[in-house]
């Protein structure tokens, strides 16, 4: 994720457990959705917590389709 500039992080649950994406601002998607490295059994304000603290500085939400 290194050189990756986001203006916005998507944080979603999927079955294999939480994940992030990163948005550019109106540009969409950085990359496709990435594990978060915790499993589906966390809370979500666990996965926004570590979100917040692997992209500091940027807006971090939680997304449901």
């Amino acid at each position: 994720m290194k050189g990756v500039t986001a203006a916005c992080v998507l944080v979603r649950l999927v079955e294999t457990g939480w994940s992030v994406q990163l948005l550019a601002g109106s540009e969409g998607p950085c990359q496709p959705w990435l594990p978060l490295g915790l499993g589906p059994g966390a809370p979500a304000c666990e996965a926004l917590e570590r979100a917040r603290a692997l992209f500091p500085g940027r807006l971090v939400a939680l997304y449901h389709p």
